[in-house]
């Protein structure tokens, strides 16, 4: 494995989600600092959980070799992506009203 290899993979593996989880970190931070009421942190942490995994599954089909556990990866977001968007729809119309900011 070369550098070059290497360093795709740091990217990919290690970076895309610590960058990933910053995000989310600052979000959650931001929506406490305004205060905002009833915030969906569990909601928001799933929608970054499957679009950081499509990102990943795009990197890997781009930048890297497809694998057995890219595969994996892909069928999860395949067969389990739409039924937890689903939940978290489902929920979110429910709480509609207490999002609602002035």
């Amino acid at each position: 494995m070369n550098s070059m290899d290497l360093f795709k993979v740091i990217f990919i593996y290690l970076i895309v989600p610590f960058l990933g989880l910053m995000a989310y970190i600052l979000l959650v931070h931001k929506m406490l600092n305004e205060h905002f009421p009833n915030p969906p942190y569990l909601s928001y942490f799933f929608i970054f959980v499957l679009y950081g995994g499509l990102l990943q599954i795009i990197l890997t089909g781009l930048f890297w070799r497809w694998s057995g556990m890219a595969s994996l990866g892909a069928g999860f977001l395949i067969v389990m992506g739409p039924i937890v968007m689903g939940f978290i729809i489902s929920n979110s119309r429910k709480k509609k009203k207490t999002y609602y900011l002035p």
